[in-house]
């Protein structure tokens, strides 16, 4: 598996791009003059949650399967 640095890596990537992304979003609303919705913001919330307790707790994963 993952060793604890390359874990750590993982998910600063993880949370960096999610946050790059997000505030790309928020730009390409704000110039289309657009409101932008907050909802919008709890899904570039949850799935790098998701990926992020993917890669610190396996385990959890395995049993649901």
């Amino acid at each position: 598996m993952f060793t604890k640095n390359r874990k750590t890596i993982a998910t600063i990537l993880i949370v960096l791009v999610t946050v790059v992304l997000f505030i790309g979003f928020m730009y390409l609303e704000a110039t289309n003059e657009r409101p932008f919705s907050q909802f919008k913001g709890i899904l570039f919330a949850i799935f790098p949650a998701l990926a992020i307790n993917a890669i610190w707790n396996p385990r959890i994963n395995k049993k649901n399967k």
